[in-house]
């Protein structure tokens, strides 16, 4: 099948160079055939496979974008370029950062990582022993559950200092984190953090920073790491 031909502001996306890109678009407006065609064209200039990576939001998308570049490449370069196609990555943010941690920081070649689903089973499995229904006003599992992993992404996401938590959540979270590191697991946030700093430590363990530009920070009470104003709503139910 020949590739659509673009015009307008999806032909200029294409062709950008030297400066970064933003675009947004509703379902269905082209963006995987934009992206597509982009790749096929940063080739076309001579940029190596191995030095473009094409993020996507879900496995099943990547499998798509992944075939529609191998086409798109194909068309502008013929068929022996797809055999050079090994280097280019295509898929999850997530499974970027994973694969980097693998490569990079050999403790982690034997790990696994938790999706959502997992995740939240895992933590009801270990509620007794993280003692998370403190949590919770009303002693509820899964509503403890549900604050806890609110409040943890807004420590991952700004790379709070565990340590400096205010209890009982100090003691929750690096019990939390012991846990997950004595069953070799990761979840999302940590290898997207880790992965993205490329060192491999594990974020959230004491003695960390917070690396939050200082325009969004603001004091959680009763903690010297800072959040901001949006993720103190998150934390503030735990005491965070």
């Amino acid at each position: 099948m020949a590739a659509p031909v673009l015009d307008g502001d999806a032909l200029a996306a294409v062709r950008h160079r030297g400066s970064h890109l933003q675009i947004i678009a509703a379902a269905g407006s082209g963006k995987t055939e934009v992206v597509s065609q982009r790749v096929a064209d940063l080739l076309a200039d001579g940029i190596p496979p191995r030095a473009i990576v094409a993020f996507t939001f879900t496995e099943r998308a990547a499998a798509e974008l992944r075939l529609r570049i191998g086409d798109r490449a194909e068309d502008r370069l013929g068929p022996a370029i797809r055999d050079q196609l090994g280097g280019l990555f295509v898929g999850t943010i997530h499974a970027y950062c994973f694969r980097l941690l693998q490569t990079q920081v050999p403790r982690y070649e034997t790990y696994d990582v938790l999706d959502d689903h997992r995740l939240t089973a895992f933590l009801a499995r270990e509620a007794n022993n993280l003692d998370l229904r403190r949590l919770d006003e009303k002693g509820r599992l899964f509503g403890s559950i549900a604050r806890f992993l609110q409040a943890v992404d807004v420590v991952e996401n700004e790379l709070l200092d565990a340590d400096a938590m205010p209890e009982p959540c100090r003691s929750v979270l690096v019990d939390y984190l012991a846990t997950l590191e004595r069953y070799r697991l990761l979840t999302y946030g940590q290898q997207g953090v880790s992965g993205g700093r490329g060192t491999g430590a594990r974020p959230g363990l004491p003695g960390r920073e917070c690396a939050a530009p200082p325009s969004h920070r603001r004091r959680v009470p009763g903690c010297q790491p800072c959040a901001g104003a949006a993720d103190q709503a998150a934390l503030a139910p735990l005491g965070w």
